[in-house]
């Protein structure tokens, strides 16, 4: 894995209208370089076009103690409270 992160946190939150997805890891995080993504790789690049392919938006950004958070954001969210959050946490095996 490139973060070498040992825990990644899920969360999803939406309605029908709209969703909001974030993946957020405790691994060494992103530069503001690294995070518009860099020329001859597709992860970051891939991950934002896909999101405008549908109509949504994404945002990579590294934090100040380390790790990363990535979100999309797809419909108009209304200001009312999601109906469910779903919360996943995994932590990653050291290969």
């Amino acid at each position: 894995m490139h973060a070498n992160a040992s825990q990644v946190v899920v969360r999803v939150d939406g309605e029908a209208e709209w969703l909001h997805l974030q993946v957020t890891d405790d691994g060494k995080g992103l530069t503001p370089k690294m995070a518009a993504g860099r020329p001859g790789h597709l992860g970051i690049v891939g991950m934002r076009e896909r999101a405008l392919a549908i109509g949504a938006r994404m945002e990579a950004k590294g934090l100040p103690k380390g790790g990363t958070v990535i979100s999309l954001t797809w419909g108009n969210p209304t200001g009312h409270p999601p109906r469910r959050t779903v919360t996943r946490k995994t932590l990653i095996a050291p290969p």
